[in-house]
């Protein structure tokens, strides 16, 4: 995988981990080992998409996407 990866390659991960389950909180970790990326890596786009509203990060547990991203994802 490239250097960049986009913000929708992360949400497309944390879906994909998650199966769907709204309740299932995705590790950083996970998340870096899919996208063959650094766990520092994965921090820095979490704590953007937080930012702008698109998951939920519960430190030390982990990250879900929003209510909203669960049906439009990828909008």
């Amino acid at each position: 995988m490239s250097d960049s990866v986009s913000k929708t390659q992360y949400l497309q991960t944390i879906l994909e981990l998650s199966g769907g389950d709204e309740s299932t909180k995705i590790s950083n970790n996970q998340i870096a080992d899919h996208l063959h990326v650094t766990p520092s890596s994965v921090s820095n786009m979490l704590t953007k998409l937080q930012e702008t509203g698109e998951v939920n990060v519960v430190p030390y547990y982990g990250v879900t996407l929003t209510k909203l991203d669960e049906k439009q994802p990828f909008a």
